[in-house]
């Protein structure tokens, strides 16, 4: 569809050259009416294109149009140039604002898909979720009450296989509407010592070195510290099985202007071109007993937040996964404490 738009537009550019140029200078009329007609070609590449190409078509017909006043040698011709210039003037201003006006519209229309796409897995999540944790519950209580297997092997696959499935569950109630909670102040720094601490052994297992690097200056933040904890762990968890033995992940936290950062970098081989668009899709997922919901939920619950976590690539190799949260309203601390300072001096 869009090689058959782009083949149109290329037509109708051509062919409006071809009566541009095939027109002798002296009827000046038809040259005007070519002009306007220049319009059309403009107008459906900044719409079905949006601004880039759209401005990109509109210098392509300045760059055809021009020569036609440049080589006039009429007595208007000094006239011509003041009409030329508007007129070039004009093909790039509507190329812009048709182009931004439709690079808009196809943000907002990305944004209404993806609230769409979250609510329809919202409310999946939610009966999956509840139909799981029925089972696991059966499944455990029958299990307490049969006081096991009686292979020992097999009875601890059964406690293996049903933690997996706690742990979806677990997953998939982060795509559920959340309960208002308040975020707290609090600095990131203790959030990144204690996932350091927590995660030093299995590292040390791996033969894979943990180095903390917090900000002095501390990170004070609005946090929901509960829900940013199990985002934080899911990535050092990651970046532990990506890591070979002798390689490092750093545990960094960085503060902001308006936000603060917790940054996870490794050195493993990092996410391939192609699988960086689809990395915080839910279900998608490059290993081979994965549930791809992680990072979904991790990045629904910081933007539920007003935060956020992307992914930076490494400019050799490994990963980093930077994760934002808004700081402490620093202004609206300063402001109540100035009303309450005021509040005393009156009172004196």
């Amino acid at each position: 569809m869009n090689s058959f738009k782009a083949i149109l537009i290329t037509c109708m550019v051509l062919g409006i050259s071809f009566l541009h140029m095939t027109t002798i200078p002296a009827r000046y009329g038809l040259h005007i009416l070519h002009s306007e007609l220049f319009f059309i070609p403009i107008i459906l590449a900044s719409f079905w294109f949006g601004m880039r190409i759209g401005l990109g078509a509109a210098i392509l017909v300045c760059i055809i149009y021009s020569p036609m006043v440049v080589h006039d040698e009429t007595p208007t011709h000094g006239a011509a140039y003041a009409v030329l210039f508007t007129q070039l003037v004009m093909y790039l201003f509507v190329s812009i604002l048709i182009g931004w006006l439709s690079d808009r519209r196809q943000s907002q229309q990305r944004k209404l898909i993806e609230g769409e796409r979250m609510t329809t897995l919202a409310k999946a999540a939610a009966a999956l979720s509840f139909e799981i944790k029925d089972a696991v519950t059966s499944l455990a209580s029958i299990h307490q009450r049969s006081a096991g297997l009686i292979n020992p092997e097999e009875d601890q696959n059964f406690q293996q296989e049903l933690g997996k499935l706690r742990r979806l569950m677990e997953v998939l109630e982060r795509f559920m509407p959340e309960k208002q909670v308040d975020a707290i102040s609090a600095d990131l720094n203790q959030l990144l010592e204690s996932s350091y601490h927590k995660y030093l052994q299995p590292a040390q297992k791996a033969q894979v070195q943990l180095v903390l690097q917090a900000d002095a200056a501390g990170c004070p933040s609005m946090i929901v510290s509960e829900a940013l904890g199990r985002v934080l762990d899911n990535i050092i968890e990651n970046a532990i099985e990506a890591s070979e033995p002798g390689k490092k992940i750093f545990l960094r936290s960085k503060r902001g202007g308006s936000s603060c950062y917790l940054e996870v970098t490794d050195e493993g081989e990092g996410i391939s071109q192609q699988n960086r668009p689809k990395l915080f899709t839910p279900f998608f997922t490059t290993k081979p007993h994965g549930d791809g919901l992680a990072l979904a939920a991790g990045r629904k619950v910081l933007r539920d937040h007003d935060g956020d976590i992307v992914y930076l690539p490494g400019t050799t190799s490994g990963s980093t996964f930077r994760i934002i949260v808004p700081r402490e309203n620093a202004d609206r601390n300063l402001d109540q404490f100035l009303r309450e300072t005021r509040v005393d001096r009156d009172d004196l």
